[in-house]
Order: structure tokens, then sequence, then C-alpha cells
């Protein structure tokens, strides 16, 4: 159960999240991906000494996708993050088909539905056939925001955040797609793809600025159809499309990054090619969850 402060209920902030529950609880209960968020079963209105505060009762989950992470101390294996990948695109698939952004998506908003949270600080060690059989959920909608009333300036963990979001371009449910992409590289790797804050002392760039050379170093220049539609392009790149500071301070392709796991040849160019498709710079050829669900690397899985 989810209670809210009062002041969040005073601002009808905690009925956004109830009405964003509703909306994914009743819109389309036989679409694909509706066993894959974790749904509302009640909701309810406590009166206290400091306001009224919203209750949220959900489904009971098990352990968290972050729970695995921090259990093995390094990249889940390959298998599993494949699991969980098709899982949470079928989840954002049903929820941009609501017109729902999540905005948030990290490792303890993705839980397991049957197995039980490890107890720390001893691991329990999950077998294979447990993960294999779990059910991954999307959680937490708090954050989420509706595509007719997007009223977040910024959005998403700071390490996961989308170019257009930095830039201040107006942002729709791909900026879903960028975090995905960047957690599930985080979950093979067992590290951040991108780092704001790496080497910020040597490099004297802010987080925004390296941020940003990262992913130009991996990725490439910006279009600048987005830059054109970027109210904070001007603070970053010159008239020319390039940027002002940091350029050609990093330099590596994505299958250089995924090389250094133990996957064969043919697995690390088909993850890469399906991770590419997620961290395409300009959110209008960035793929969809639809549309990634029909990546070979997705093939087989269930």
């Amino acid at each position: 159960m989810k209670v809210a402060v009062g002041k969040l209920a005073q601002r009808n902030a905690g009925w956004d999240e109830r009405q964003t529950l509703k909306v994914l609880r009743e819109q389309s209960p036989h679409a694909a991906g509706y066993r894959h968020i974790c749904h509302l079963l009640d909701d309810f209105v406590v009166d206290g000494p400091h306001g009224s505060h919203t209750c949220l009762v959900t489904e009971a989950m098990g352990a968290t996708a972050f729970d695995l992470f921090r259990c093995v101390s390094s990249a889940l294996p390959l298998f599993l993050v494949k699991r969980i990948s098709k899982h949470i695109l079928l989840a954002l698939q049903y929820m941009h088909e609501c017109d729902i952004v999540h905005t948030d998506l990290k490792g303890d908003n993705i839980s397991m539905n049957g197995a039980p949270p490890p107890i720390y600080p001893q691991s329990t060690k999950l077998q294979e056939n447990e993960l294999l059989d779990a059910t991954f959920k999307l959680s937490d909608m708090g954050s989420a925001n509706k595509m007719s009333i997007r009223f977040a300036p910024l959005i998403q963990p700071e390490d996961l955040r989308s170019p257009e979001v930095i830039l201040g371009a107006e942002w729709d449910t791909k900026a879903d797609i960028w975090n995905f992409g960047c957690l599930m590289y985080e979950f093979l790797r067992g590290t951040s793809l991108f780092n704001p804050y790496a080497r910020i002392k040597e490099s004297r760039l802010n987080r925004y600025q390296n941020h940003l050379a990262q992913m130009v170093g991996l990725l490439g220049d910006f279009p600048s159809n987005l830059l054109d539609r970027a109210k904070d392009a001007q603070d970053y790149f010159d008239e020319k499309g390039q940027l002002v500071h940091g350029a050609g301070q990093y330099k590596i392709t994505l299958e250089d990054l995924l090389s250094g796991t133990s996957s064969k040849l043919e697995d690390v160019l088909l993850t890469a090619d399906f991770l590419s498709q997620t961290l395409t710079i300009d959110p209008e050829k960035r793929w969809s969850a639809s549309r990634l669900l029909q990546h070979p690397w997705l093939k087989g899985v269930v």
C-alpha cells in the first residue's frame, strides 16, 4: 500500500497517480502488456491531523530487478535480461497505447511476480528455473505523465535521461525507450552506460556537457531537426551542430562496450543492434516498444 503525504493529496498529485492506474486497469484488460503492469486493486482516502492522505493498494510483488542486480553484484545473465526486456517492452507498449509515459524506468520499478524478495545482508539465490518462470511487471506510476498533460519539465533518472529531455525539447513516449535501453545495458554490463559525473574535474565540463559529449562519442552527431526544436540547444551546440565543449573527448562503440561480456560474437552484435534502436539520438527515428518486440534479439523469449 502506498500512502501519499497530505500535501500531495492537496495538490491532487496522489489522485493523478490513482487516475493513471485506473486507466491502465480499465482501458484494455486483454492487451498483451496488461499482465506486465502492477495494477491498482483499491484506493481510498484517510483524513489525519496533517490533511487527507490518498492510499493506493496495488498487487503484492516479490523481488525487484534491482534486488537481483545486487544479489549477483555484477551483470545479469543474458537470458534474464532478455526476459526482463520482453516483459517491460510489453508493459510500455500497453502504457503508450494508453497515451501514458512512465518517465521513471529503473531497477526498483521492475518487480518479479512469483519469487520472494532477497533478504539482506544475506542474498537469496534464485534458481534459473524460477527466473524463467517469473513474470516481470512495471510498477510505480507516481511520475507517469499523460501525453495530453505532460506536466513535468524534467523527467527520468539523470544517467538514464534522454537527449531531448536534457536539451529542453518536447518529449513523448520515445523518452521511455531511451531510458529502457540505458537500463538494459546496465543490466547486461553491470555498469551505467552514461555517467554525467565521470572525469568531470579533469575534463572541466559540467554534468550536462559531459553527458552530451558521451552521447556524441558513442552514438554520433545530434541531428539538426532535434537541435532546432530544443530550447537549450544553443547552450551546448554551435550553429553547425557541433559540441561547444567536450567534442572528441569520448569515442567508443556499443560493440566495443559489449565485447567485455562472456557472450559469443554473434550475440554481441545482435545485442548491440537491438540497443542501438533504443539509443537513437533522434527520437523520431528511435524504435517504438511494438517494433522492438519484433527484433530478432527477442526471438523465442517468453
